[in-house]
């Protein structure tokens, strides 16, 4: 069971935020931030809760599958998306830690992980490389909400694919 937590925070973030999306109100997919989806009447409930569920899951993830430094950084990487949930972005200060946060440790645990296994799984950690590459990209260039999303799409597809990794291939 331990191994499916990274799953279903991927799960609970999409079906949150699609929920979020329906109830926002002319929601501008390429022109608005995820964040908004946290301060809209209806959809901030629904955001907000998926944030929290998904950083708890993630948080949870790392912590039962991962060694190291990983371990740790992925962890507060989680506790970070959690925040995200709990301060929405009409708490700027509070919103804006948590959510850098997110993006800087789960780059950093992603590329730890993909550095730690270059060897044993090149197509893996090219992945993570890459989500490494965009987030990094998001987190200079901040001012784009599509690279926002590309950069968190990015991160759900690194974390299904090394959660299917370790449920099809470690015991």
């Amino acid at each position: 069971m331990k191994k499916y937590f990274g799953l279903l925070g991927v799960f609970f973030f999409l079906v949150f935020t699609a929920i979020a999306i329906l109830n926002y109100v002319n929601y501008n997919f390429t022109g608005q931030y995820l964040s908004e989806l946290g301060i809209g009447s209806t959809s901030a409930f629904w955001f907000n809760t998926g944030l929290i569920l998904a950083g708890f899951s993630f948080a949870a993830y790392f912590f039962l599958n991962f060694d190291s430094i990983q371990k740790i950084t992925g962890i507060f990487a989680g506790l970070s998306l959690s925040g995200v949930g709990i301060f929405p972005m009409n708490i700027a200060f509070e919103h804006f830690v948590t959510a850098a946060g997110f993006f800087i440790l789960a780059g950093i645990t992603a590329l730890l992980y993909s550095l730690e296994k270059l060897k044993i799984d090149k197509k893996l950690s090219l992945i993570g490389f890459g989500f490494v590459l965009i987030d990094l990209v998001f987190l200079i260039f901040r001012e784009s909400p599509i690279l926002q999303k590309i950069a968190v799409a990015c991160f759900g597809v690194w974390v299904i694919l090394v959660s299917l990794q370790k449920v099809w291939f470690q015991k």
